[in-house]
This record gives C-alpha cells, sequence and structure tokens, in this order.
C-alpha cells in the first residue's frame, strides 16, 4: 500500500528521463539531450550518488546508470540482498554494455521489472554492487560508513529474500523432528501435510503466508479474550503450511549476512520480497514472535537469532530517543562499547569478504554516535583481512579491555599475533566487560594482562575426528566407545580420584550442559545414554536396521558425542578443562590462566618472556566451576603480568 501511494503521488510530474526528489523538484541530469552515463564509471563526488534504472521490457534486462546530486533528496528504493555464490555469474545490459551480476541479484532485477507496483515508472534503485565501483578500493572504503546513510535516503528498503523454489524439506523435516524435544506430542501430522507433494506450489505457500501476516490484528486475531494464543485454531488446515512458509523464509541467506542486519536494522522501511510477494518487516516479525509463543522449536531456524538481534535493535534505538540524558543510552557510550555490544547483538553472520565482519557494521556505529569513525574501524579496503581484524582488535582491547572478545572457536589468521580473535567465530556473549589493567603496545604486537596461572596440565586428549564418532539413527560409530573409553581412564576416573570424589558426581559435573540443555530425564537419563554409548558396538551381522531409541535419548546422544569431540584437560588438582577452538594445537607445557577481565580462564604458550595465546577454555568441573571471575574473585588475590604476543 505504500509503495502504491508514493507511486500515484509521484506519477503525475515523474518521467522515466528524469530522476523525482522526495520534495517535488527534479534534476535534469537525465534527459536524453544532455545526460551523462555513469557507467563506465567516472568519479563520484561526496554529495553525488549513483542510481540504477530498470528499462521496461521482456528479454535480456537492460538498465540505465545515473549520478544525481544528493540534496534535493532523490526518489529510490535501496535494494537489500546477498550477493549469493560469486560464481553463477548472469549478464545484463548497461548502459548497452554487458556487466556481469550473481544470479541472486539478476533474479531481483528481473523481479522488479516484473512488479506491477515498483518497476514500471522507471523507478530508481540504489543497488550496491552496480551502484558502487567494486574494483575502486578508495571508494568503497569512502562510502561504506555511509551505507547506513544512502539507505535512509532512499524512500524504502526492498529485502529481497530469493525467488520461492522448492520447499528445503530436509531442513524443515529435521526442525519438525526437534520439535518433539519442546512437545509431549510429535507433530507428526503437521510434518506430513507441511512436507505434502501434492500440496500448494511454493509460491502459493509464501503469498499465503503474507497475506494472514499482512491481515492479522485487522482480519483475524492471533489470540483470544484471555490472551490465549490461538493462531493454529484460527488458521485451520492450513496452519503447518503456514509454519513451514516461515521456516524456509528463516532458512534463506538474507537473514544470516552481515550487511543485511544493518539494512534490516532500517525499520519500519523495510518490505520484505520473495518471488513477486511483498510484506512489511515489521508485520512478518510480529507474526513470527507470535508463532514462537506457540513453537519453540522455530528458534532452531538460522534465521531466528536475525529477528531476535532487530528486534534488540528497536529497542535501542527507541531507548535512544526516549531517555537522551540516561546513563545507558548507547549513544552516550564510547565508539568502542557501542561496537561491541553491536557485535554481540548481531552474533555470527555471513559476509563474501571476511572484512565486512567489521565494516558491516559501522554504518549502525554512526547512525548511533555520529562523527567520524575511530582509525582502528575506518573502512580501508586496500588492507588485508588479518591487517583489519589486527587494526580492529588493538583498538578495541585498549579502548574497553574486554577480554571476551578472544573467545572464538577457530582462528584462521596468519599473519597477525596470536591474541588478535578471528572476527569470523567470535562468541563474545550479550553485555560488556571493562577492564582497565588490559593495555596494547604502541606498535600494537603486544597485549598485556594480568591474571594468575593455574599451572600445566597433567593429562590431555585432543579433538577427535567427527568421523571417528558419528551417531545416526541407524548406527552409532565404533569409535565413541573407544572415545568415551579414553575419556573415562584419562580424564573422569583420575579427577574423581584426585578430589576425593564418586565417579558419577564427576560425570554428572562434566556433562552437566546436557542435562541444563532440556530437563526431560534430567541426570539419571544422562547416565543412560552415557552408559549406552560406551558399550562396544555389535557386530554388522547382529546390528539392527534401525536402533530403537526415543527423540529426546537420540538428541542427547547427539549432545554426548559434540561434547566428548572437545580438547580435555586434567589439572593436578583434578579440575577439568575443555579448550573452546577446535583448531587448537595444545602441547605439554602450555599454562591454564586466568586473566582479569575475562569470564574464563585462558590456555597460553611460553614464548621467551612473554606468551603466545592458544585459547580460552571452561572448566566442566573442579576447582573455579560456575566462577564468574568478578572483582571479588580478586579481592587479596596476588596477580602477575603476562605479554601476549
Amino acid at each position: 500500500m505504500r509503495i502504491k501511494t508514493l507511486t500515484r503521488r509521484f506519477k503525475s510530474t515523474y518521467q522515466k528521463t528524469r530522476p523525482l526528489s522526495i520534495d517535488g523538484s527534479t534534476t535534469d541530469v537525465n534527459s536524453f539531450s544532455d545526460r551523462i552515463p555513469a557507467y563506465p564509471y567516472r568519479e563520484l563526488p561526496d554529495k553525488e550518488i549513483r542510481l540504477l534504472r530498470i528499462l521496461p521490457g521482456t528479454g535480456c534486462i537492460e538498465c540505465v546508470l545515473d549520478q544525481v546530486p544528493e540534496s534535493p533528496r532523490p526518489f529510490y528504493y535501496a535494494v537489500s540482498y546477498v550477493w549469493g555464490n560469486a560464481n553463477e555469474k548472469r549478464t545484463i545490459l548497461l548502459e548497452g554494455m554487458p556487466f556481469q551480476v550473481t544470479k541472486n541479484l539478476y533474479e531481483a532485477l528481473y523481479q522488479f521489472r516484473q512488479c506491477p507496483d515498483v518497476g514500471d515508472i522507471g523507478q530508481y534503485y540504489w543497488v550496491d554492487a552496480i551502484c558502487m565501483d567494486q574494483d575502486n578500493s578508495a571508494e568503497k572504503s569512502r562510502l561504506v560508513p555511509r551505507m547506513v546513510d544512502i539507505y535512509q535516503l532512499g524512500v524504502l528498503v526492498l529485502a529481497w529474500l530469493g525467488p520461492n523454489g522448492p520447499p528445503a524439506g530436509g531442513i524443515i523435516k529435521r526442525v519438525f523432528q526437534t520439535a518433539t524435544l519442546f512437545r509431549r506430542r510429535t507433530p507428526t501430522e503437521c510434518l506430513d501435510k507441511a512436507l505434502d507433494p501434492k500440496g500448494p506450489s511454493p509460491d502459493n505457500v509464501i503469498k499465503d503466508l503474507f497475506d494472514k501476516a499482512a491481515s492479522m490484528w485487522l482480519e483475524w486475531d492471533p489470540v483470544d479474550e484471555d490472551d490465549n494464543i490461538v493462531i493454529s485454531s484460527v488458521l485451520g488446515s492450513s496452519y503447518p503450511v503456514m509454519v513451514r512458509a516461515v521456516m524456509e523464509l528463516l532458512g534463506r541467506p538474507w537473514f544470516s549476512r552481515v550487511w543485511t542486519f544493518q539494512e534490516a536494522c532500517l525499520k519500519p522501511n523495510v518490505t520484505l520480497y520473495a518471488g513477486g510477494h511483498r510484506l512489511d518487516m515489521d508485520q512478518f516479525m510480529f507474526f513470527f514472535k507470535i508463532l514462537r509463543m506457540q513453537h519453540r522449536f522455530v528458534f532452531t531456524m538460522p534465521g531466528s537469532g536475525r529477528v531476535v538481534a532487530v528486534t534488540l535493535m528497536d529497542e535501542i534505538f527507541r531507548h535512544i530517543l526516549v531517555d537522551s540524558d540516561s546513563e545507558n543510552n548507547l549513544r552516550r557510550k564510547e565508539p568502542a562499547e557501542i561496537f561491541i555490544r553491536l557485535y554481540a547483538i548481531a552474533t555470527k553472520k555471513q559476509s563474501s569478504d571476511p572484512r565486512d565482519q567489521i565494516y558491516g557494521l559501522v554504518g549502525l556505529l554512526r547512525s548511533i554516535k555520529g562523527g567520524e569513525l575511530p582509525a582502528g574501524l575506518r573502512p580501508d579496503y586496500t588492507h588485508s583481512c588479518d591487517e583489519v581484524y589486527w587494526n580492529c582488535a588493538a583498538y578495541l582491547f585498549d579502548a574497553t579491555g574486554d577480554l571476551r572478545l578472544l573467545n572464538c572457536d577457530n582462528n584462521r589468521l596468519r599473519d597477525a599475533p596470536s591474541w588478535v580473535p578471528d572476527f569470523r567465530s567470535i562468541h563474545h556473549g550479550p553485555g560488556f566487560r571493562r577492564e582497565a589493567t588490559v593495555s596494547v603496545s604502541p606498535d600494537k604486537r603486544i597485549l598485556t594482562v594480568q591474571g594468575i596461572s593455574l599451572g600445566t596440565f597433567c593429562d590431555y586428549i585432543p579433538r577427535c575426528i567427527a568421523a571417528d564418532t558419528e551417531i545416526t539413527r541407524e548406527m552409532i560409530s565404533d569409535g565413541v566407545a573407544r572415545r568415551i573409553k579414553d575419556i573415562e581412564e584419562r580424564i573422569i576416573r583420575p579427577s574423581a580420584t584426585l578430589r576425593g570424589i564418586g565417579y558419577e558426581e564427576t560425570l554428572d559435573s562434566l556433562f552437566m550442559v546436557v542435562v541444563e540443555l532440556l530437563d526431560e530425564g534430567g541426570i539419571p537419563s544422562l547416565r543412560r545414554v552415557f552408559r549406552r554409548l560406551s558399550e562396544p558396538v555389535c557386530t554388522e551381522k547382529s546390528r539392527p536396521a534401525k536402533r530403537n531409541v526415543t527423540n529426546f535419548e537420540y538428541f542427547r546422544e547427539d549432545c554426548i558425542k559434540c561434547e566428548i569431540r572437545r580438547q580435555f584437560l586434567l589439572l593436578p588438582d583434578g579440575t577439568i578443562i575443555t579448550v573452546n577452538r577446535y583448531d587448537a594445537d595444545v602441547r605439554p607445557g602450555d599454562l591454564v590462566c586466568i586473566f582479569k577481565g575475562a569470564p574464563m580462564p585462558s590456555l597460553v604458550r611460553p614464548s621467551g618472556e612473554a606468551y603466545t595465546f592458544v585459547s580460552q577454555c571452561k572448566i566442566r568441573s573442579g576447582t573455579f566451576d560456575q566462577e564468574e571471575f568478578g572483582d571479588d574473585f580478586w579481592t587479596d588475590r596476588e596477580v602477575r603480568e603476562f605479554r601476549l604476543v
């Protein structure tokens, strides 16, 4: 409706060859007599912007590119999309010349050309892959911090989720099966209806979902007078299909990319497009929130985290506007703290260029704080990924001392100090923790921290290969029993002996994370499943075609499988520690330390008078288990200095 209103408002004065401004004025740079094409690319001044126009037609996609002033404010749609597979290219004509774009962008341009309410008046679009010279590092470095401004300058953000192809049955089936872990009744009927090949087409499913979400509270209510959720009974037989549609959309790449997170936070001016169907993002998110109250298992879809993150950003922006004088107002914080909070909210996100794990968030930082970006966060695409992460980490550690940035599950950097985290795999967690004793040397090579040493370990078990401990509904790898036996004999039983406690008490504390994940069955169930997995696998002749296990037991088996694959360390006092980084190269002589400001211990390796950082660790059982290492912990403790290189 919003697009149609805007179209009617401007259609009488808007011409295909003249870009329209929001205030109704026109800029006569697009007339056929004097327009200068913006492609091949020419220099883009600070106060100008390139805009794309899709020419009408039915054959090859033809576009023109104009370079127009930002004032008066031009009328255009900003397109939010994911690039997709860089090797899947399609060719369009840009100013009559072949121009390659990714398959996903080609499908978006094709769809917008067909849209009766968007593409029929020669409307302008801003598309980063075309409107920015991707081969010009200086231009990209200058425009990336302004991405939020560019999207907010447009009249509307069109979020292209992709075409509506066959449903991702495998993913949806796994999610429905996981649902049995949260509800006693297995939703078999719901699963059968949702995956029925004779059911409605994928495109019709999305259409029905968008129609229902758009009419919620207007034509039907998802709750009754007593605030009970009645969405399943109201929607009736179409409900399973609606659930499938939501999960299918949440599984699309748009909900997991770093740039689309920034663009999604510009609500309420975001409209989702799936194929030829559209829906305001606000309406989709509200439908999702109602659905998650009914079915917690929708949280298992990758895109659910994005919806939660955008909701948190909504609250932040609202707090900035309403409580401008509050000390908790994020705008009053320093840029480094704001960035860390944004990074934690965004959670894990994908990007084609690993440098965009940093640069994809600086636009939001500027929109909150304003002013110039700090040097450590300023985009510079002439720097390598290692250099970008190094500069960013040095700035954040020196400005905040938040050592939770050290916690990543993998580190692929090769030309940076050991303490520089790989921002592609950081697990920072919520909140923020400042530590004044942390500092970075002027040459950015040494991270200095304070803490205590717990000493080295007396035994350790390296991480195992996943294929050696595979567990499916049909079989259990014989490597599972061998791995469990190794952990029992070298970690669990020695720990119990050193601490003077029983074997089962040590086992329970070691795998408490599995018990806490789901309360069904509790510790007795954990012990039963653990004992079954520790039994040697039967011979091939006597092995059943399919094991007789319940969904709960299978899920617990899967959780235990993930736990036993970790690297285990046993300290001399019987404390059991696991290593967070799965690629960490643990060696005899490595030290377990606790740093001030860190929420968990760290593993370091002596290197002359300094130390090499290996990984953060988690205490699973023993001394300091469940300790948060706050200010009270450090009272009256003698700390020493650690220089990490």
